[in-house]
């Protein structure tokens, strides 16, 4: 089984998601999305699901950042090269400019 280890941003985003849904629809709401968000990690660290590659950034170039859909969010992760650590480098809404806020991630700004 894999870890989980959540980088400085992939932790941040995160934690601005939930507070903003927590100050706009109520704690209950930002509880079930962090539920949610934390059932399909779950899946990650038991290699229950398929990776995919992000088709953005693999159109500039970077191949070893994989993404998964959690509806409106993508998780942007790595896999260790051992395959026993998934680090999430991001979460983003994707009802957000994702080119910029994706950009900024490759570039180390966020």
């Amino acid at each position: 089984m894999r870890n989980i280890i959540w980088t400085k941003h992939g932790s941040a985003a995160f934690n601005e998601i939930l507070t903003y849904i927590k100050r706009n629809t109520g704690v209950i709401t930002a509880r079930n999305i962090h539920n949610k968000v934390m059932s399909a990690l779950d899946l990650l660290k038991s290699e229950e699901i398929t990776t995919r590659k992000s088709s953005e950034l693999l159109e500039i170039g970077i191949n070893d950042i994989y993404e998964l859909n959690i509806k409106p969010w993508k998780v942007y992760y790595k896999i260790s090269s051992d395959n026993k650590q998934i680090i999430i480098m991001s979460i983003i809404d994707m009802r957000r400019n994702v080119g910029e806020l994706l950009l900024k991630l490759v570039l180390g700004k966020l």
